[in-house]
């Protein structure tokens, strides 16, 4: 007999964001006939993303608690769901945790950051909200599996009081796409106004305190070399991003876009040589793989999920964003196109653990 999974996030595309795309690319995983499990995902955005040939899609444009609530009681009800998977600890989680006093269903939320993971010194993380903390405490009794995407996520969940035997560690993954090298490369350049002897470095990380942004640009303005940097986000620190490269004389060797996606994203990828990341956490980082995905070189914090990915100084180079000479010398060595060449040759088979049909498999057997 096949089991029910009911998928439910109350945060999908086209909202923008790491946590959105990795769901996307496992449903796309999961559609396709299967023996084994018969899928449902319930979601409240409708989009070209919730349209699959074999998983059934639910659209309930309620937003409010009481109404999404009673219609998931009658959904449960009426499909026989056996496990719900939710991908928010405290948002989404909460509300099936009740429906479990009257149906008895296996209750697993995939955790992919700020639901789990804080940092006061930072304003990082829902549960610095007194509301929003109590909810974690809980829904953690309640949940039967928390699924996080690395060791620190991990490990926080475990300083956060969540039995060992309740967590499990399934590394993300991503969709890959095999790399070819365009022609007109040098045309994308001229519309970015990228000279071609300069190198690129790419940043996607949200402009907040925590992803340190504010670091890679203090940390290249050391430099003389030829470079341009390019940010594909914006957030709460955009504005103080922009006055900080204008005082330190770099505005000009900086790109500052909004989130970008499809084939912009490709374009920004491909031309790019460095992908760089100095965040005080980063609960896994998707942007590593698909950095990996197009042959790009990689600084990452040793601060989340970098670790789980790369071997330092092998396959790419793990820095202490905390560290200042070390990140500078990290920088200086990266300029050099050898160092560059060595990282790329050693990384090039690193994607075939990432590939999501892979961690599909390790989600089903959770199930």
């Amino acid at each position: 007999m096949k089991k029910k999974i009911l998928i439910y996030s109350s945060s999908y595309l086209p909202t923008t964001g790491g946590v959105q795309y990795f769901l996307y690319w496992l449903l796309k995983a999961f559609d396709k006939k299967r023996s084994d499990l018969e899928i449902f995902f319930v979601t409240h955005n409708s989009s070209k993303f919730s349209k699959f040939k074999f998983i059934k899609t639910e659209i309930i444009e309620e937003k409010n608690f009481f109404k999404n609530y009673i219609s998931m009681y009658k959904f449960i009800q009426k499909n026989k769901i056996n496990t719900i998977v939710t991908f928010n600890l405290i948002r989404d989680t909460i509300l099936f945790v009740w429906l479990k006093f009257f149906f008895n269903f296996k209750l697993i939320c995939n955790s992919q950051g700020d639901d789990l993971a804080f940092d006061k010194r930072f304003n990082y993380g829902a549960r610095l909200i007194l509301s929003k903390n109590l909810i974690f405490h809980f829904v953690k009794y309640f949940t039967d599996l928390i699924i996080v995407s690395s060791k620190a996520m991990f490990d926080f969940a475990k300083k956060s009081g969540v039995n060992n035997k309740k967590l499990l560690l399934i590394r993300n993954g991503i969709e890959i796409s095999s790399y070819k090298k365009i022609s007109y490369i040098s045309k994308i350049k001229q519309k970015y106004k990228i000279k071609n002897n300069e190198l690129v470095f790419l940043c996607i990380s949200g402009h907040r305190k925590i992803k340190n942004v504010e670091g890679i640009i203090k940390s290249l303005s050391k430099f003389k070399e030829k470079y341009k940097l390019i940010l594909c986000s914006h957030g709460e620190e955009t504005n103080n991003l922009k006055k900080l490269s204008k005082k330190l004389n770099i505005y000009n060797n900086i790109i500052f876009m909004k989130f970008v996606k499809g084939v912009k994203k490709k374009e920004i990828f491909k031309i790019s040589d460095v992908y760089i990341n100095l965040a005080y956490f980063e609960p896994f980082g998707l942007t590593y793989l698909e950095a990996l995905n197009y042959r790009l070189a990689i600084i990452g914090s040793c601060y989340g999920g970098a670790k789980d990915i790369f071997k330092n100084n092998y396959d790419a180079i793990i820095v202490n964003p905390y560290n200042k000479k070390q990140i500078l010398s990290s920088i200086k060595k990266i300029f050099q196109k050898r160092v560059r060449s060595k990282l790329l040759k050693n990384s090039k088979r690193k994607l075939e653990f990432f590939d999501i049909q892979i961690v599909s498999k390790l989600f089903a057997k959770a199930f």
